[in-house]
């Protein structure tokens, strides 16, 4: 029985590939970015706002920046990573988060997916922020290095009604460790496993931080996407040529 659970779930992953979309679609020229319009890559689309009064940007930003030198706000496109996005490919996102206009940085999904897994990184304007401290933010861990910082990006999945399916998060800076020497402030990329964000329709991306002032975060709201993978939602027609295995295991993975 156990051998033919197996063999259907091996059905199951054949009839849900995966796909990874990297933004490698979009036409950004070395060392550019693209922050003034919506990003549609790999049947996915990343939103942008424009702020008709100022002209200023929020949402994702599609971005070539390679800058992990440059400290401050005026290199807000580049990931922290000397090498581009995630594993090493040329293009990525830049997502930020308008505290002021409260545009949240959202993803819709292709149609008929759910995500799987997702490259993320601190942005160098973040990483140096929280690492040095500037004129808005602190330096994390204080001067004396023992403050419990913590910079938290949260994901969380939404269906075509807007009513949530799940949520998930990554700490893309923890300074909450007793012994300092397990403080960490996130450099380069990491994977951020979405199973938990069940089946919706778009993802939003928001932050929690340590440093709060009177008008919210102070930490700059900003983070780098790459290699967004997603699998397809089998068809329920599809489930029921499994017939009675894929329910029986169905049922099981409920009642554990």
């Amino acid at each position: 029985m156990k051998k033919i659970a197996l063999l259907a779930l091996l059905g199951l992953a054949s009839i849900c590939p995966a796909q990874v979309i990297g933004l490698e679609d979009v036409a950004i020229l070395p060392g550019q970015f693209v922050n003034n319009q919506t990003v549609l890559s790999g049947g996915a689309t990343f939103h942008n706002f424009v702020d008709p009064m100022f002209g200023s940007w929020a949402g994702f930003a599609a971005s070539r920046v390679t800058d992990v030198t440059t400290v401050g706000f005026t290199n807000q496109y580049s990931a922290f990573s000397a090498s581009g996005g995630g594993d090493g490919s040329a293009q990525y996102a830049v997502g930020y988060f308008d505290t002021f206009n409260d545009v949240r940085p959202t993803v819709t999904l292709p149609a008929g997916t759910r995500p799987t897994s997702v490259r993320v990184a601190n942005t160098t304007y973040a990483y140096f922020s929280m690492l040095l401290g500037d004129s808005y933010s602190k330096k994390f861990g204080g001067v004396s290095g023992n403050d419990p910082d913590y910079f938290q990006l949260i994901v969380t999945g939404r269906d075509a009604g807007n009513a949530v399916t799940g949520t998930t998060s990554i700490y893309l800076a923890d300074y909450r460790f007793a012994n300092n020497a397990q403080d960490y402030l996130l450099g380069g990329w990491t994977t951020l496993d979405l199973a938990g964000l069940g089946s919706p329709t778009t993802m939003q991306f928001d932050f929690a931080s340590s440093d709060v002032g009177p008008f919210g975060i102070n930490t700059p709201t900003y983070f780098a996407l790459d290699n967004l993978t997603v699998s397809a939602v089998p068809e329920p027609t599809a489930l029921l040529l499994l017939g009675p295995v894929a329910s029986c295991w169905l049922i099981r993975r409920r009642g554990r």
